[in-house]
């Protein structure tokens, strides 16, 4: 089943390479959150990776930090 995705919807995630821009982090740093499961992410394909856009300020709300790299 194919489900559309809305434009809005998709306003609320990131592409790691965003989520780095937005957040002054480093590649390495963001790359091992996602495999370490400490940023939340949706992987769509083999080379697709969405990350909600709110996952950091989430994370910082939680008490949990990520370092700047």
């Amino acid at each position: 089943m194919v489900t559309k995705i809305s434009e809005q919807t998709m306003k609320d995630f990131l592409t790691p390479k965003e989520f780095m821009a937005r957040h002054n982090l480093a590649r390495t740093t963001v790359y091992e959150g996602i495999r370490d499961g400490s940023i939340p992410s949706i992987t769509i394909s083999k080379r697709k990776i969405l990350i909600p856009a709110d996952a950091l300020e989430r994370k910082l709300q939680n008490g949990h930090t990520v370092d700047a790299g």
